[in-house]
């Protein structure tokens, strides 16, 4: 539950006092407009609790205290840690119902999104513990029909800071049966055809039309609350709440760097967020427990450091098992880690299965590309390691560590015992350190024949081995003489980039640019330190600018030049006087998915702010530019503190979005500290 908030009153009667001689209401936590929540005590068994009372008033209204008693049946029933539990229920003298529930202290996930979009590996950790809970309240045939972050609590328990509590059922659909309650008519109707009921941004379109729903309107709000986890935003938001409907009714759903560009997430993590908000009821997933076992299969290749054991958890579903090591060898993931997996190539049966996503440049080195260890994805928190040590098995190896390691065995091999196996690499190193120590004793102890007559080593002078490298002396003289004497130093030095290096100068100089973009790249290609040589980003800047060149200069920068090519290419977009033609080909690139890859943190946010369309992606990158921004985001950033440029006679707020708090403000600031602006 949230800290008590000051702006509620102090003055409440029901505080101090105790509900049915057993819960002493201590603090109101919250307010709203069914009724109030408490911080509360059982007063016997000294236990920490929430109550919720109903608005006196309200207990004459039909619809209100059947909404309250569902919420009541739905809580009580839904047996799942992830799923803040109902405990009692009762009436007062003076008619009012309230509802106790287990105490839940930490973060609103609606205030953590405040703070900016998470990680990938975070986003799916958080949506994963909340298909758990939806799972296990649609095996009770209950849904939520409300699920949306200011419903979804963090808490920290254990080494989890990010454990899911799901809240708030009270407009749940719960089965006629487990509805009925003392006092009311069993089997009367709760809801009926045509009634909304939820939150328009996070409404199934089924939902929104009032049509009859089922377990998949749930899914479509876990579908929108992944979506926002990851870029900051929901796939639509207008100010508008019929705007909202209109368009998850119509318009087709974005991918996430359209509604905030910039957003990084692998191919297999948006297709799964497009399943869950198809418009068609038919096309989505019919159970949560598919979503949840498609999330463990992304959390096994994205962030396995975040797949923890949960008590409780639904069975079917990856165990999280940790798994062992074998030294020399790599590490492999539990047999419910690679069967999660293969869940998600079969969950997204119309793209790319994870197998295809490509790994990170600076991964660790695994075994050959046939090894059972899961492939691996690029993310901001990204850890490729997997736990050490099976728990529960001595020795830190598990059945399944050992099977994949026997599973890629020549099939001879694979049919010896488990210790013969275990045995043969523990012999092997034995026999190896025993020769390795001969050697070393032989080299110690031998004594080097008297060496030749007239060599270098008996006369006592230092062997001198040819250089493959120019001297100074001979770059410079090759300088002044020309690019004829520069092209014959580089035949003498092939390996030289520093000669390289100058003579595509050379070139460039006798406006010989093809030739020049060529030595570049041979240059980059030997030593990769080549591309921070001032000489190359001008050479490549104007060779890029140059017709004959200009495919050369682009697919230089567009690759093998990496950050610095980005960078480069950024400045030709936005530095006046460059051709038309040029720009609108250095744009066309900052919009592909190779610019994401190459360009730094600094420049794609800088990117991401020039291109935003809507006040809310401008606002939504805040954050982030506060966070790796560089001068270069400081043009927009000031632009959108500007709050007139639009409308009639440009007296109009462009971005109306930016005066809601001090975001923007906190961004300059921090940015222009950071480059001593």
């Amino acid at each position: 539950m949230p800290p008590p908030d000051d702006s509620l009153p102090h003055d409440d009667p029901r505080i101090g006092t105790v509900l049915s001689d057993r819960y002493r209401l201590d603090t109101l936590l919250g307010e709203g407009a069914m009724g109030r929540v408490y911080s509360a005590e059982h007063v016997m068994m000294r236990k920490r609790v929430a109550v919720k009372v109903l608005h006196s008033e309200l207990t004459r209204v039909p619809e209100v205290v059947g909404r309250f008693e569902r919420e009541a049946m739905a809580a009580a029933n839904i047996d799942h840690p992830n799923v803040a539990a109902a405990t009692d229920f009762g009436k007062l003298e003076d008619g009012s119902i309230y509802l106790v529930l287990e105490f839940v202290e930490g973060r609103n996930l609606r205030d953590e999104l405040k703070r900016g979009p998470v990680s990938v590996g975070r986003a799916l950790h958080i949506t994963r513990q909340m298909a758990g809970a939806l799972a296990a309240a649609h095996a009770l045939n209950i849904v939520h029909r409300d699920l949306k972050p200011e419903n979804v609590m963090l808490v920290k328990k254990a080494h989890d800071p990010d454990f899911v509590k799901v809240l708030d059922f009270g407009i749940a659909k719960v089965p006629l049966d487990a509805a009925a309650t003392p006092g009311s008519q069993a089997g009367s109707a709760i809801t009926r055809v045509g009634m909304v009921f939820g939150t328009p941004e996070y409404m199934a379109p089924e939902q929104a039309l009032g049509k009859e729903v089922d377990n998949r309107a749930d899914i479509y709000a876990l579908g929108v609350i992944l979506f926002e986890l990851i870029s900051g935003l929901r796939p639509f938001d207008e100010k508008d709440e019929l705007g909202v409907l209109g368009q998850q009714l119509s318009k087709p759903v974005p991918r996430l760097a359209e509604r905030v560009p910039g957003t990084l997430a692998p191919e297999a993590v948006e297709s799964l967020i497009h399943r869950l908000l198809r418009k068609e009821v038919s096309e989505r997933p019919n159970q949560a427990l598919e979503v949840a076992r498609a999330l463990d299969g992304l959390l096994a290749q994205i962030a396995p450091e975040l797949m923890t054991v949960v008590p409780g958890s639904i069975p079917g579903t990856a165990s999280y098992p940790g798994t062992g090591s074998y030294p020399g060898i790599g590490r492999f993931p539990s047999s419910a880690s690679l069967k999660a997996v293969a869940t998600v190539a079969q969950f997204n049966a119309d793209t790319p299965a994870p197998a295809e996503i490509e790994p990170p440049s600076d991964a660790p080195a695994t075994l050959a590309s046939d090894s059972p260890r899961p492939p691996l994805t690029s993310d901001a928190d990204f850890d490729p390691g997997f736990p050490a040590a099976a728990p529960g098995k001595a020795g830190g190896a598990s059945d399944d560590w050992f099977d994949g390691i026997r599973s890629n065995l020549p099939p001879k091999l694979q049919e010896l015992p488990k210790a013969v196996l275990l045995g043969v690499p523990a012999a092997v190193l034995g026999v190896g350190v025993l020769i390795l120590v001969l050697l070393v004793g032989a080299v110690a102890t031998h004594t080097p024949e008297p060496a030749a007559s007239g060599s270098a080593a008996a006369s006592g002078e230092p062997k001198v081995e040819p250089s493959n490298q120019a001297s100074n002396d001979e770059i410079v003289a090759a300088r002044k003489d020309g690019v004829e004497a520069l092209e014959k130093l580089s035949k003498t030095y092939p390996d030289d980039t520093s000669v390289m290096l100058e003579l595509a100068r050379a070139y460039a100089l006798k406006e010989r640019r093809v030739d020049a973009v060529e030595i570049i790249e041979k240059a980059v290609e030997k030593n990769p330190d080549s591309r921070k040589d001032p000489g190359v980003a001008s050479t490549l800047w104007v060779a890029a600018q140059d017709e004959q060149s200009q495919d050369q200069a682009f697919a230089l920068l567009q690759g093998a030049m990496g950050q610095k090519g980005a960078d480069i290419i950024y400045d030709l977009v936005t530095t006046d006087g460059v051709k038309h033609k040029v720009v609108s080909r250095a744009e066309k690139w900052l919009a592909s998915d190779q610019f994401q890859k190459n360009s730094s943190p600094a420049l794609n946010i800088a990117v991401a702010l020039r291109t935003a369309k809507s006040c809310g992606q401008k606002h939504g990158l805040l954050l982030r530019a506060k966070n790796v921004g560089d001068k270069r985001s400081l043009p927009y950033l000031h632009r959108f503190a500007t709050p007139t440029g639009c409308g009639r006679g440009g007296r109009g707020d462009c971005n109306p979005c930016m005066r809601k708090d001090d975001r923007l403000k906190q961004a300059i600031e921090a940015i222009e500290k950071r480059s001593g602006s």
